[in-house]
């Protein structure tokens, strides 16, 4: 009659159920606690390179900037001493100007033709140069004025002036003449 029935049978097969269960939960939270370890090793090991080099580009960074603050003053002579070449060149440029404009109008005459009272102006970024030419004669007057009215004079120089012509007690003929230094093709 009872025959069919066996609780012990069907538990033992419960119990063994259960176990295998147990075993593989066990099994895969061994695991899982590995890798969470694994993890937290490698976490921690991130941590302490990122710091290193955090240390190390600091102590970098220091160093360049203490170097920065050393060069300075080097940079600070170097940049003044640029500027002063730069001034000290373009002063040298207009000398050049100057000196070739008053070899230009010296050889450009004849040699009773006397150039005196040189002076040099600068306004608004335009250089001029004015001078007295002593003239011997009004027939070298009359050279000289064709000179400075010529095509070569016209082309080299931007503005030619003449004015003060003026004749003393001996017969000499005295002109004064404005030019502005640069080439026509220079100002446009």
């Amino acid at each position: 009659m009872f025959s069919g029935i066996n609780f012990i049978k069907d538990r033992q097969k419960f119990l063994v159920k259960e176990r295998e269960k147990d075993k593989k939960a066990l099994l895969f939270s061994s695991i899982l606690f590995g890798v969470i370890i694994c993890l937290f090793f490698i976490t921690i090991g991130l941590n302490f390179w990122v710091v290193r080099q955090v240390k190390q580009l600091k102590t970098t960074q220091a160093q360049l900037d203490r170097l920065i603050a050393e060069n300075q003053a080097v940079e600070l002579e170097y940049a003044v001493l640029v500027d002063k070449l730069k001034i000290i060149s373009l002063l040298f440029g207009s000398r050049k100007q100057k000196q070739e404009a008053l070899n230009y109008f010296s050889n450009l005459f004849d040699k009773e033709v006397v150039v005196s009272g040189i002076k040099y102006a600068e306004s608004e970024g335009q250089e001029s140069l004015s001078f007295s030419l002593k003239v011997p004669s009004v027939f070298h007057l009359e050279k000289v004025l064709d000179h400075l009215d010529s095509d070569e004079v016209n082309r080299r120089f931007n503005q030619v002036k003449k004015h003060g012509l003026s004749r003393n007690s001996e017969g000499n003929y005295t002109v004064k003449v404005a030019v502005v230094l640069g080439s026509k093709n220079q100002a446009n």
